[in-house]
């Protein structure tokens, strides 16, 4: 009889990202495991397209496919007049694990935060099931921002005293939690972030997304990826000054090295216009004076197949943290702008505290630290050190066997 495992996340959302710790959970059981086991995500959305190609079953969550749906409403199953079908069959489902995995990713935050709202609260949900159906209960490589409202910190404290693993991936995130009030239990794991592990990548189908986007083979050299995103949660003001220091990076690249630029969006969910790196892409480059060798990767395509177009890179400037990792793993020369605390975790984890840059910085200064960081970048030193995180990213995969062998401590 196969072992049950249900994932939930930020999955399934046409985030390159947010999909790969999937990958990476999938593999370090899979050489643990002598019994079969049979992978369920939940998700915003049911998909047949990634269920298939992730070897999953996918369920929808308590969260409304919209925003404009969730205005006003709790997660579904929570409001007056829902059907109650949704709550008993989310538990049903629960019940019927052996493991449920809650992560990877930025999930101890208080954003659209309410009781039944956010994802801080969403965690809390299916913990509780899971306690309530004795089926163990594992955090997965999480990160956190500043818990600000008191009922966030009891929810914070209360979902750590329930579970039956936690596991941060930067130690940041644990420092920010503890400034925030919140009492961090002594069992806990700082990791590094699952996205590292190696697990297999296509080279090959680089050139097959080359050739579906209508970009040349032979791109113009050298050649600096940018792995966009948006920020207009921050202000209208901080998202405009961003794009047009970005397209002056863009500028000086293109003029003074006689390069190209590739935009390598990660989040381009058609669903979600406000937040899709596609147009964020675009934005920029509408702003640039001279676009000539600028391109943009404009389909959706896997977290795995996104990854090996950083490899085409002679440099990246990374503006998701994500696509510094993919950068990295590649060995490709990478600075990251830091947006948020796991950002600088990721890059101290590497020793690479000098690639880093705010998400302020003077885009002169990025520029510089661009044409520097091909020059003393140790591409060999970067893969050992990644090499010897995946060691450390093996005990994700050691704890989650041990809560399904039900021997964890």
């Amino acid at each position: 009889m196969a072992i049950k495992i249900l994932c939930a996340g930020a999955y399934n959302m046409n985030s390159a990202g947010d999909d790969a710790p999937l990958l990476t959970i999938k593999e370090l059981l899979k050489h643990k495991c002598s019994e079969e086991i049979e992978w369920h995500v939940l998700s915003r959305y049911e998909s047949e397209l990634f269920a298939k190609h992730y070897g999953v079953y996918t369920h929808g969550n308590i969260e409304y496919e919209t925003k404009e749906q969730s205005l006003g409403k709790w997660f579904r199953g929570f409001n007056f007049d829902d059907d109650e079908n949704i709550l008993m069959g989310l538990n049903n489902l629960i019940q019927s694990m052996d493991l449920v995995i809650l992560g990877a990713g930025n999930f101890l935050n208080e954003n659209s935060f309410g009781l039944f709202r956010g994802m801080l609260s969403n965690f809390c949900i299916y913990a509780f099931m899971a306690k309530a159906a004795k089926v163990p209960c594992m955090l997965y490589g999480l990160s956190a921002t500043e818990i600000k409202s008191p009922l966030g910190r009891f929810m914070t404290n209360w979902l750590l005293s329930q579970v039956d693993a936690i596991t941060f991936r930067e130690k940041p995130s644990v420092e920010i939690l503890i400034n925030s009030g919140v009492q961090i239990p002594k069992n806990h794991f700082i990791l590094p972030d699952p996205v590292l592990w190696n697990y297999e990548v296509d080279q090959t189908k680089k050139e097959t997304i080359l050739l579906k986007e209508g970009i040349p083979q032979n791109i113009v050299r050298p050649l600096l990826g940018i792995a966009i995103r948006e920020f207009k949660y921050k202000s209208t003001e901080f998202h405009s000054d961003f794009l047009k220091r970005i397209a002056t990076v863009v500028d000086k690249w293109i003029v003074e090295n006689n390069g190209s630029v590739l935009f390598i969006p990660q989040y381009s969910d058609p669903r979600d216009a406000m937040r899709i790196d596609v147009q964020t892409a675009f934005d920029v480059l509408s702003l640039v004076k001279n676009a000539n060798n600028c391109y943009v990767i404009k389909n959706n395509y896997w977290s795995e197949e996104i990854e090996s177009l950083y490899s085409l890179c002679d440099v990246v400037l990374g503006i998701r943290l994500h696509g510094s990792v993919f950068s990295l793993k590649n060995g490709i020369p990478t600075i990251g702008l830091s947006y948020e605390p796991k950002v600088q975790g990721m890059f101290e984890s590497l020793g690479l505290d000098e690639y880093i840059l705010t998400l302020d910085a003077h885009p002169e200064h990025i520029y510089e630290k661009l044409k520097d960081c091909i020059i003393s970048f140790n591409r060999n030193e970067v893969i050992a050190r990644i090499e010897m995180l995946n060691k450390k990213i093996e005990k994700y995969g050691d704890l989650a066997y041990e809560l399904l062998k039900g021997c964890a401590t």
